[in-house]
């Protein structure tokens, strides 16, 4: 099975027609039952490549928050992976 999260939702969303835009955070989580087993694994990502001196434009300040919160997030996950 396969569960698409984007922005404000937080887990196990079910992928719909939202097309996705640079900017957005989306979340993928894939889960799987083989031979008696399951496996689970799930990957959070910035859509489109945004770089250091681009400006974003933002509908209002508090998405502009949520969207630098999920930046770091995303980067402190990454980095806990790494060190684990």
């Amino acid at each position: 099975s396969v569960c698409s999260s984007i922005n404000e939702v937080v887990c196990h969303g079910i992928p719909d027609g939202y097309v996705l835009k640079k900017g957005d955070v989306a979340s993928f989580d894939v889960s799987l039952f083989f031979n008696g087993y399951h496996g689970d694994n799930c990957a959070t990502v910035l859509v489109g490549d945004i770089d250091d001196n681009e400006t974003l434009s933002f509908q209002s300040k508090e998405e502009e928050e949520l969207f630098i919160t999920g930046q770091r997030l995303i980067q402190a996950t990454q980095e806990s992976l790494d060190m684990a």
